[in-house]
């Protein structure tokens, strides 16, 4: 009986140590990975945060401002392959400004009913509350659908048939994206910046081809189980060889005496 608790002792050391050393392995490979993450974080908010991602952000903000008439006349004057090429470079709510600046000048009505229109077209957020909005708004449903258009940017229309747009596949799906801008050379090594919606950076493109996206930090929760595996990795085989033990031992005919 000697023989067999000190041979199962011996056991649960020896599986202790086994699972500690994986228990070591699974915390360096998680470590590794947190520091990793870490790293491609602080990498990106840096750049993210420099002079010129800064510049390149507030050229954005600047061309979301309503375009005058004066930018609008000069629009027209261009051919459509030009105007498609103009509206490309534009973000996304500077682009929807002037798609609705463009089908409210085509309609013969009062500036104060325009204004309504642009008051009604951004207070609404569902369709019905578009159409309730608009229903009391005094301009023609093929407008009303285009603007309709525009909001949703698909293809249902509660009013009418929607008119003609030379720029209705521009107002449709995820042609609407802010744009991918090249950028000068520059000490921070940054190639294209790629915005998302809202004028956030979605990604930047490196000098030597690398692409840096935003990564989440490693939570505190990470590094606790960096410290718990070794550890853990232990004591739970350790204890379940002593615990069979312990059990086995209460079988033994010793243990009755």
């Amino acid at each position: 009986m000697v023989n067999l608790q000190e041979g199962m002792r011996r056991a649960a050391l020896l599986v202790g140590i086994l699972g500690a050393s994986f228990g070591c392995f699974v915390s360096y490979v998680t470590l590794r990975d947190a520091l990793d993450r870490q790293t491609q974080h602080n990498a990106f908010e840096l750049l993210t945060k420099s002079d010129v991602v800064r510049q390149e952000r507030l050229s954005l903000v600047l061309a979301e401002e309503t375009p005058a008439k004066e930018e609008i006349e000069k629009l027209r004057t261009l051919n459509e392959d030009r105007q498609r090429q103009v509206l490309s470079t534009l973000t996304l709510g500077a682009r929807e400004r002037i798609l609705i600046r463009l089908i409210l000048d085509r309609v013969a009505v009062a500036e104060n009913v325009k204004a309504n229109a642009w008051d009604a077209f951004y207070a609404s957020n569902t369709q019905e509350d578009f159409k309730r909005r608009f229903d009391r708004i005094n301009l023609p449903s093929e407008t009303k659908a285009e603007l309709w258009k525009v909001k949703l940017r698909s293809g249902n229309d509660p009013y009418a048939a929607i008119a003609e747009d030379p720029f209705a596949d521009i107002a449709e799906g995820d042609g609407l994206e802010a744009p991918s801008r090249e950028i000068a050379k520059n000490r921070s090594g940054i190639k294209k910046i790629h915005w998302r919606r809202d004028c956030e950076v979605e990604s930047i493109e490196r000098d030597d081809g690398t692409i840096l996206y935003p990564v989440a930090p490693p939570t505190l929760s990470r590094y606790l189980l960096v410290a718990i595996f070794p550890p853990g990795g232990f004591f739970f085989p350790w204890g379940f060889v002593r615990i069979f033990s312990w059990v086995m031992a209460g079988f033994s005919p010793e243990s009755s005496k």
